[in-house]
Formats: structure tokens, sequence, C-alpha cells
């Protein structure tokens, strides 16, 4: 791995990445929440890689819960002149930032399914201390803005099929545990709009497909980085369920163009879906493609039943997440669920190589 855990193929998707949107982001001060995370530390390698090789001239705040990981997962970024730590624990209710920023991207949660399930009152209380943290400190820099990363579950579940907008709603079961995460991530939209409508703070709500790509954590448990890997190891792919849930994805750099689109051009109060359609897929069908195109002859899919409880899985569901709002901003995505996987296992590979 390279200098700040940028590889070769890390530094190859950001030199992908539209100039003029990286640009709006030139000498300004970027605060980042959860920047141990894998979008929080891909955004902050993104910052640190433009720096270097454009001269972007952003400082960083990067708030984080434990600093030593951060020094594991980029290592040597502290040390950096444009960079200014700040340890936040969103455990327990804190403080709001006591830096200057222009920007706050709130990326910090607890994403992780089977934590979902066995701790779900932390994940809910470090939902709502860090939300609230995001938008008090906006309210201490009047002429700030803060992008809230919210998810695709904050949508619901749906039984048909279902083009989901952002003013499309399913249900959430509120006599599951897991839900604490979904309706978290709902309450978070909502308070964007409360303290913009309030305080008249410049808030605004990404609502993330599921993110995955170059970049990705060695920590990394979700089910693209297991069938990646059996992929890579020409193994069987292995489902815990029958895999007809429908996903939705977008790749990461795609992902980061979006942030930096939402954070020029998104309007106070607003919510937008981040998702790319071309990337649209069953879990099942998602699993097949990734066997085929890059597992080899003794790489196949295998269902080893239907209870799935365990693992804490989202409900399953048939909605198609549409980016129309986003896309009416300027936002195009450019990668593909195939390319998705090629990047991925490149970036897997070259990560290994370097060990």
């Amino acid at each position: 791995m390279g200098a700040y855990g940028i590889n070769n193929t890390l530094e190859a998707d950001f030199a992908g990445i539209d100039r003029e949107l990286i640009a709006t982001l030139s000498g300004k001060v970027l605060a980042v929440s959860g920047a141990t995370g894998f979008l929080g530390s891909l955004l902050a390698r993104l910052v640190i890689w433009a720096n270097d090789k454009l001269g972007l001239g952003t400082r960083l705040i990067l708030c984080v819960r434990n600093a030593a990981k951060l020094d594991v997962i980029m290592p040597g970024i502290a040390a950096r002149e444009d960079v200014t730590v700040a340890v936040v624990d969103f455990s327990e209710p804190c403080a709001a930032l006591s830096i200057d920023f222009d920007c706050l991207v709130h990326t910090a949660a607890i994403t992780t399914s089977k934590v979902m399930v066995e701790r779900p009152a932390d994940v809910i209380n470090i939902m709502i201390n860090g939300t609230r943290w995001a938008l008090e400190s906006a309210c201490m820099n009047s002429k700030s803005k803060v992008l809230f990363l919210s998810s695709m579950e904050a949508c619901g579940s749906f039984d048909d099929a279902v083009d989901v907008y952002e003013g499309t709603m399913g249900a959430i079961d509120m006599g599951s545990v897991r839900s604490c995460y979904p309706e978290g991530k709902r309450l978070g939209e909502l308070m964007c709009l409360a303290y913009a409508k309030q305080f008249g703070i410049n808030a605004v709500a990404g609502r993330l497909a599921q993110t995955f790509g170059a970049g990705i954590l060695p920590t990394e448990g979700r089910v693209f980085k297991q069938f990646a890997s059996s992929a890579m190891a020409g193994e069987p792919i292995v489902l815990h369920t029958d895999g007809m849930s429908e996903g939705n994805y977008v790749y990461s750099t795609d992902a980061l163009s979006a942030i930096l689109l939402l954070l020029s051009k998104g309007i106070s109060g607003e919510t937008y879906n981040i998702a790319n359609e071309a990337c649209h897929s069953t879990i099942r069908g998602m699993a097949e493609m990734v066997a085929e195109r890059f597992g080899g002859d003794h790489c196949s899919v295998v269902i080893e039943g239907k209870d799935s409880s365990q693992f804490g899985y989202a409900a399953p569901t048939k909605m198609t997440l549409r980016s129309n709002k986003l896309r009416a901003l300027g936002w195009e995505p450019k990668v593909n669920l195939e390319e998705s996987y090629r990047r991925l296992i490149g970036f897997l590979a070259d990560s290994n190589s370097n060990c």
C-alpha cells in the first residue's frame, strides 16, 4: 500500500474524478467525521491526493473516535501540516466542533449488520448524537455547509417492485431491533431539514445506495467483499438467503463525485438519492455475475439456507433507487457493476501484493 493508504488502483480512481468538482474544495477547510470508516477515509485520501498532485490547498479536519486506528488506515496522515485530527466519541452527547470549517461531511455511523442486532442502542445513540453534533457544529459556523450521509435503508422496504424517489417511503419494522439503523438514518434526514428551517443552517442529506470499490478497509465484511474474495480465491460464493432481494449500488468514486457536487450545489433541507441505476441487481444475480466474470472454473454460487437472522441483514426489498434529482444537478455515474468489481478486485490484488 502506498502513502496514506493510496495504492495504484486507488490513485487511478482519483485521477478519473472530474477535476472541476475536486476544485470546488480549493482553499477550503473540510471536516470529515467517521474518518476511519470507508467513505470518510476515502474522502480524506482524495483530498490528500489532490493537495499533493493538483495543489488543491484544502485543509482537513479528521474527526475520529480512535486516533490510533486512523494511523493504521492512513499511516502518517496526522503528521501532515494540512491535517488536524479531532477526537470525538459519539457514544455520548458531545460539544460542537470548536474549529472553524467551510464544509462538514458527516459519515460516522455503525454500519455492520451484526452489530445492529447485537448492540442496537449503541447504533441509534451514535446516530443521533453524531448527527446533532454535526448540525450544532454548523450552527457555530454560520457560513458553513453540512452534508449528512444517509442510506437507502431510510426508504424502508417494499413487497412489490417500485421506483423509489426521495419522497417514496416504505415500511420499517418497528418490532425489529435491526430497524435502529434505517430509522436512525430517516431521523437524521429529518434533523437536517429541521435545523435548516429553524436555525437557517445549510444542511443537505445524501441518501446512498450500497457503496463499494477501491479503498475498502481490511475489516470490511459486507457481501461485496465476500463475493470478490471468493472469486479471487476461485472458491464458491455462499449466499445465506435466496438472493432474490434487489440491491442498489454505486461505485465509490461515483459516490465521491456526488458528495463533492452536493457540497457545491445541494439545496439546504433537501435529500438526494445517490444510486447508479445501471448497477441495480438481485443479490443472486450479482453473485452469479461475479462468479462468471471473475471466479474461474471452480467458483459457483451456493445457497446454504434461508435463515439469515443471525447475520442481521436488511429486510428483503424490491425497490429501485432513482437518482433523477441528483442527476438534475449534473451528476452522472461512470462505473457499472461489472467494472466496479473489476476495480475492487484490482485494488485488493494491488493491496495484497504490497503487504
